[in-house]
């Protein structure tokens, strides 16, 4: 099943980065659990709590973590139970989180090695019941762009689209799991309310399955509830993207052409 989140009952974090600095760090012992495809560690209260949790995302990469985006996201978290997703590297940011937020009720973190293990129900269980998600990725969603930019572009950008106080972020799941992102920006201007959409992607394995029609969905009914007299996106000619949008009722306003040239010697 698909679901968007305008405001996700926990708070997110999507990190645009191939490596972090914590994950090279000596393995911290905690409470530790195998399955098949996965690891779990946990440090702290081995029982789940509930918390009354406030939604926020944070986009961080390209340079060393930082100390202040963690604390904010366990505030938000309202000191629940905050869980780190990786594909590969160690448990090290529990005791780092831990040390920043030392009232958190937990800090995991849950190594996914394969397929199998992203769907096991001890997985898509222990996501849910996060009150703070960490992921550290790639800019996945990006990377089959028939002209792929270049990763510390795309994490810069989405750094700007974080920091935009115009800007509400979204995130869709497919069973439990992040399939997708996108921004929604709404901009005050003389004629009233207009809302941009914007950085929006979806992660390979999950393309073909409705989840930028779901976003797409999600951002004008949002825009709608602000009062937008207008809302207007960007894409390329022809392509999936463009596809989308326009079977969502957009019809093309503009062309827009882009130069570029090599940088002097």
């Amino acid at each position: 099943m698909l679901r968007n989140f305008l405001r996700s009952q926990i708070a997110t974090a999507l990190v645009f980065t191939a490596s972090a600095c914590h994950g090279a760090d000596a393995q911290t012992p905690t409470q530790h659990i195998d399955g098949p495809g996965w690891s779990y560690f946990r440090l702290g209260n081995p029982n789940d709590i509930q918390t009354p949790t406030r939604p926020g995302i944070v986009f961080e990469g390209g340079g060393k973590d930082v100390n202040d985006a963690y604390k904010w996201m366990c505030k938000r978290s309202r000191n629940g139970d905050f869980l780190v997703i990786r594909t590969t590297g160690t448990n090290a940011y529990n005791p780092y989180i831990q040390r920043l937020c030392p009232a958190i009720n937990s800090a995991s973190t849950l190594i996914i090695t394969s397929k199998r293990g992203a769907g096991d129900p001890f997985v898509r269980k222990t996501m849910m019941n996060a009150e703070a998600l960490f992921i550290e990725a790639s800019v996945e969603g990006f990377s089959l762009q028939a002209q792929p930019r270049p990763r510390a572009l795309l994490a810069a950008l989405a750094r700007i689209a974080h920091a935009r106080e115009d800007t509400s972020m979204f995130v869709a799941r497919i069973d439990g799991r992040v399939a997708g992102s996108a921004g929604l920006s709404v901009m005050e201007t003389p004629r009233g309310r207009v809302g941009e959409l914007y950085i929006a992607s979806t992660l390979p394995a999950f393309r073909g399955r409705g989840v930028q029609t779901a976003l797409l969905q999600a951002r004008l009914a949002a825009a709608r509830d602000a009062g937008c007299a207008l809302v207007f996106v960007g894409a390329r000619p022809a392509n999936t993207s463009a596809r989308n949008v326009e079977r969502a009722g957009f019809g093309l306003a503009f062309t827009k052409a882009t130069f570029a040239r090599a940088c002097p010697a």
